[in-house]
């Protein structure tokens, strides 16, 4: 009901494409309609959006850069942050969520809800495949990170 308010972004399952968030987002919410909302809607930089309901978009996913900021976001994303960087780079982890053998998965796994396809709390069954290797693991991070 908030759409077109205002000048925050308020992105959606279709404002995620080719790892990033679009900048020409589609609507935008006024600052005081933030302000209300943005403590349970916590983003930031860093933090990467995963598409959980839809049909084609699920397990579409981009990472929050500072230039995103501020925003609002969608129920249908999962907004997933590394707790500790020291465990997983977040980098690697956005770049194994995109490998071929997680997409299959998650395509195996979303389901018909109602009138729309989620992938839901499967999402906690999808195995990332880590490299084994650490410097591979960073190479792979920084090659990521490097693209976006």
């Amino acid at each position: 009901m908030a759409y077109g308010t205002g000048r925050i972004p308020f992105i959606r399952t279709s404002d995620i494409s080719n790892w990033e968030i679009k900048s020409d987002f589609k609507h935008g919410v006024s600052d005081e309609i933030y302000r209300e909302l943005q403590p349970k809607a916590d983003v930031r930089a860093g933090d990467i959006f995963m598409v959980k309901d839809g049909t084609y978009l699920i397990g579409t996913s981009a990472v929050v850069t500072k230039f995103d900021l501020p925003m609002l976001f969608q129920s249908h994303l999962y907004r997933i942050r590394v707790g500790e960087p020291g465990i997983i780079d977040p980098w690697l982890l956005f770049a194994l969520l995109n490998t071929r053998v997680v997409e299959l998965q998650v395509r195996a796994k979303q389901f018909t809800q109602d009138i729309i396809d989620t992938i839901g709390k499967r999402v906690f069954e999808v195995v990332i495949p880590v490299p084994r290797s650490e410097k591979r693991a960073r190479e792979i991070a920084g090659k990521c990170r490097r693209i976006n």
